[in-house]
């Protein structure tokens, strides 16, 4: 029966490690997801806004289920996109959409995540405001994106400098998107993207913000559900492996000694297990940010853009949360093995019992050897099969 007890309890030294690295990184991963402190740093964070920026725009038409009209020359928002490399799209954005207005749909998005966790859900039905969007693709705002957007554009060949003097000339033909060196077709190109930037803003519809970041309230119901089962998820996964403890010091534990060996050895293993899943959640994440990058409509790209940052700032917090947990396991194992030893010194010195040790080396205990009677009607012990010297030691009872 003690045999099995200690195949028992080695199989749950294997088992419990695992299931304190599935604990840890639910915690982890909970603690984060429900902390407000996670979304606002993420929101906080001025890549974020780089990113969303050149989608803006994009998103807004494709929430509203519009695709904007081609302007004379078949000049088109996909074209623009197209043409014109992200980085420099990016720096035309700067024209077209205000800080300001960034900033707003940021404390939207705060409002958003922080309702869904509190199970509120009228950020969702609370408009995007187009209307200061329109006002810088509109006038004299809209020359200057216009100028921008063709300062950005690839250089005119000597082809596309015929066609654009022929487009001037009839209105006949594609528009070439490209920057000229000659002055008068410059100044004609502008004006051109200036009345496309302007037919854009008027296709402008208003929009809701959950038509925006690409949520409606199922889904958002669904987060929340999820956030609250892993809540309750969270306390199981720790009372398993606590269950399992037990059950190792039912059937094996008999001493302070073993139970410092076994629980010991067992939250040692566990603490670098859960360092081991770090590392994979890390490299998890890597690869997940990596597939971001497949295609996708403009709002889902925008609202992908939102998850890669909250990723981004949440590993920081799952990363703590998890060496605490690690750190925590660790040094208790090694605690426990510290009071072992410590227990086991203070039994050699106050409570052992003599041995004899031979000279080359052999424990011979006084219990094992004959009673041999003397004449003076005590007892002496020897052993039956060396007359060698032998020392005495002392050594602990057997726990």
């Amino acid at each position: 029966m003690r045999l099995l007890g200690r195949i028992l309890a080695m199989v749950l030294v294997l088992v419990i490690p695992l299931l304190l690295m599935a604990a840890s990184c639910n915690l982890a991963l909970y603690n984060t997801m429900s902390s407000e402190q996670t979304y606002r740093t993420a929101f906080a964070d001025r890549s974020l806004l780089d990113d969303i920026r050149p989608f803006a725009i994009p998103a807004l038409f494709d929430a509203a289920g519009v695709q904007p009209d081609s302007y004379r020359g078949n000049l088109t928002l996909q074209k623009l996109i197209s043409d014109i490399d992200i980085d420099n799209w990016q720096s035309i954005m700067e024209e077209a959409v205000s800080v300001t207005w960034m900033q707003e749909r940021f404390d939207q998005l705060l409002r958003l995540f922080t309702g869904i966790l509190a199970n509120n859900y009228d950020t969702l039905d609370e408009s995007v405001d187009v209307e200061a969007v329109k006002g810088q693709l509109q006038g004299d705002n809209g020359t200057q994106v216009a100028a921008r957007i063709l300062e950005f554009a690839p250089v005119c060949t000597a082809a596309q400098e015929t066609q654009l003097a022929a487009f001037q000339a009839t209105s006949q033909g594609d528009f070439p998107l490209c920057n000229t060196s000659d002055e008068a077709l410059e100044a004609f190109s502008v004006s051109h993207v200036t009345g496309w930037l302007a037919l854009l803003s008027d296709q402008m519809q208003s929009v809701t913000a959950g038509e925006f970041y690409n949520l409606n309230r199922t889904e958002a119901r669904g987060l929340h559900v999820i956030v609250k089962l892993d809540e309750q998820i969270s306390y199981v996964m720790y009372l398993c492996p606590t269950a399992l403890l037990a059950l190792i010091v039912f059937f094996t534990v008999r001493s302070f000694r073993s139970f410092g060996r076994w629980i010991g050895g067992t939250l040692l293993l566990s603490g670098i297990g859960v360092l081991a899943a770090l590392v994979v959640m890390q490299i998890f994440f890597v690869n997940l940010l990596s597939e971001a990058t497949q295609p996708m409509t403009e709002t889902q790209r925008l609202f992908t853009q939102v998850i890669v940052s909250l990723t981004r700032a949440g590993m920081g917090g799952i990363t703590q949360s998890m060496l605490l947990q690690a750190a925590l396991m660790i040094l208790a194992g090694f605690g426990l093995f510290a009071l072992t030893a410590l227990v086991g010194r203070n039994e050699l010195v106050s409570t052992g019992t003599t041995v004899l040790v031979t000279e080359d080396g052999q424990v011979i205990s006084s219990t094992s050897l004959p009673q041999i009677p003397t004449g003076t009607g005590s007892t002496s012990r020897q052993s039956g099969a060396s007359a060698a010297p032998v020392s005495s030691a002392t050594t602990p009872r057997d726990s």
